[in-house]
């Protein structure tokens, strides 16, 4: 099964996790079942990264008031539902939600939200950002594999 980790952001401080997140894991040697890409805007930009695979693994900054730098995992239906749970809020949802009216929506769809602080334009990372960044892309691996079948599940 393909499976693409997306990384959702802009360069608005801790909001670019999703982006640092990806960049960290394209720099990886991966199973070729796995493809990692970039995503500023989530239309359209979400709708064509959902072309061509099978599952998906998102990894966006979240503010939900949890402690900066915690790392959730949701599942599509959980995100969709969901008020307030992406930094870009009604983008990420609607277009999950787009792409399954669509009929293109892939069989899987994990999320990862690692928490932001403050959007500041052109901000570095915040330091439990940055501290939560080996969390977040282990467990976007982890996610990636089980849904590839790498680990004998899917």
């Amino acid at each position: 099964m393909r499976v693409r980790v997306i990384g959702v952001g802009s360069a608005f401080g801790d909001d670019a996790v999703g982006l640092v997140v990806a960049e960290l894991l394209a720099r990886c040697s991966l199973p070729e079942q796995i493809t990692v890409a970039r995503c500023e805007r989530p239309m359209p930009d979400l709708l064509d990264a959902l072309d061509e695979v099978e599952g998906i693994v998102l990894v966006d900054a979240t503010r939900s008031g949890a402690p900066i730098g915690s790392v959730r995992h949701l599942r599509a239906e959980e995100v969709t539902r969901a008020k307030a749970t992406s930094s870009h809020g009604f983008g990420v949802a609607s277009a999950l939600l787009l792409a399954k009216t669509l009929g293109c929506s892939t069989a899987r769809v994990e999320w990862i939200g690692i928490e932001a602080g403050p959007r500041r334009w052109g901000d570095p990372l915040s330091a439990a950002v940055e501290d939560a960044l080996p969390e977040a892309a282990a467990l976007a691996l982890k996610l990636a594999g089980e849904i590839a079948g790498l680990d004998g599940r899917s």
